[in-house]
């Protein structure tokens, strides 16, 4: 199947299932006139170079008798297909050249995040696969999750046939595909086995290029909660005033990061079920041990967002609980402050009480007197009262 393939199926309006069909009745036609072994056959040479060949595939070992005709490990070559931001006219001709199913088409012209998921379909495999988009425009559909702070993710989609596979993403700054045609150029076969690059294999290579590009983020935000975790116990009342801002700021990019891993494992498990079915008809693919790999990396990854979001809630409960000591601390120092006060109060008042009676225009008490007995006797009753009120505020505690 070659590029000029796909391009005689779009203009006659017709699928490549049935472009080998006919091409099959016309090659049997063209027999039984000619009669001649020799005759000139019409199909193309998939093994040629072809445009869309990401690189000239590597010879393959004889096929297996007992592989069946949807076999992911065809002897004659495979070739992918990337299509970015594709138009609704595009994705329409594709879908009618390669047989996929309107939900198919819809998964993937939808802008929204949806969900991780691998469906099997008539001729193909659906897988859709998300992933980090570090584009300077991108941002977040989730709500909550907008702003440069935020983790912009965006939906790779891709269509796995038994000799071609087709890759959809909306944006360019996806590094996903030439890191992958990097990684099957550099791949060189061995001694004892070569390296078989089937559609699967691209599969793979993709998923897990996609899994490795979490990894960093991931450590990135373990490494911002340990800092917050240690930060909360360390800094003052004072030097606190960002750490709830921090804090939030963390817990948004794990509340995506986990998001963004749920359904993955479960994509791996299905791809991994499939391959193993077809591990047991072709001993040469052998994808299911590669994806093993991914989905330890995953449980990794889902186990790490856990243990952060749990440190995060008790970093939380540690500033909270800070916060509510420093309170706490105040409203002491305020009730002690409000006690020595009413103490004050409560010497103050009774001598001014006592005072004023004296200090009338009216005949008192010892008004007669040429001594300073009453004076003294007076003073002497402030005093007593005053070193009364002191004792009972010391027995308190309030001073």
């Amino acid at each position: 199947m070659t590029l000029a393939d796909i391009v005689e199926a779009s203009v006659k309006l017709v699928s490549l299932d049935r472009l080998q069909h006919d091409r099959i009745a016309e090659q049997e036609a063209a027999n039984s006139r000619h009669q001649s072994a020799d005759a000139a056959s019409i199909f193309s040479d998939s093994e040629g170079d072809n445009a869309l060949h990401i690189a000239t595939t590597y010879p393959r070992s004889s096929k297996p008798k007992n592989t069946p005709a949807a076999s992911y490990s065809s002897n004659g070559g495979c070739f992918w297909l990337d299509i970015t931001n594709p138009t609704p006219d595009e994705i329409a001709s594709l879908a009618r050249v390669f047989n996929i199913h309107p939900l198919t088409v819809e998964d993937i012209m939808t802008e929204d995040e949806g969900r991780d998921k691998f469906e099997t379909f008539s001729g193909y495999n659906f897988i859709v696969y998300r992933t980090i988009d570090y584009g300077e425009d991108a941002q977040s559909n989730y709500e909550f999750n907008r702003g440069t702070e935020g983790i912009a993710t965006a939906n790779f989609a891709i269509v796995l046939k038994q000799s071609c596979i087709l890759t959809f993403h909306r944006t360019q700054e996806l590094n996903h595909v030439p890191s992958v045609i990097s990684r099957l150029l550099d791949l060189v076969p061995s001694e004892s086995t070569q390296p078989i690059v089937t559609p699967a294999y691209i599969a793979y290579a993709l998923v897990d290029d996609i899994t490795d590009t979490l990894a960093p983020e991931m450590r990135s935000i373990e490494l911002e909660v340990d800092a917050a975790d240690e930060l909360v116990l360390i800094l003052s009342t004072n030097e606190q005033s960002d750490m709830l801002k921090r804090i939030g700021s963390a817990r948004r990019k794990i509340l995506t990061l986990w998001r963004l891993l749920q359904g993955k494992p479960d994509v791996i498990r299905a791809f991994s079920r499939l391959m193993d079915r077809q591990a047991a008809l072709d001993e040469m693919t052998r994808i299911a041990h590669y994806l093993s790999d991914v989905y330890d990396h995953l449980v990794s990854l889902v186990g790490s967002s856990s243990h952060c979001d749990m440190v995060l809630s008790r970093a939380h409960s540690n500033y909270l609980a800070r916060l509510s000591l420093g309170l706490g601390e105040s409203t002491v120092e305020t009730n002690l402050f409000a006690s020595r006060w009413t103490v004050i109060g409560a010497i103050l008042v009774p001598l001014n009480v006592v005072t004023g009676l004296w200090g009338m225009n009216v005949k008192v008490p010892g008004q007669d007197r040429e001594d300073l007995r009453d004076f003294f006797l007076i003073l002497a009753g402030c005093m007593a009262f005053v070193l009364v009120v002191i004792v009972w505020a010391r027995y308190k505690k309030i001073f």
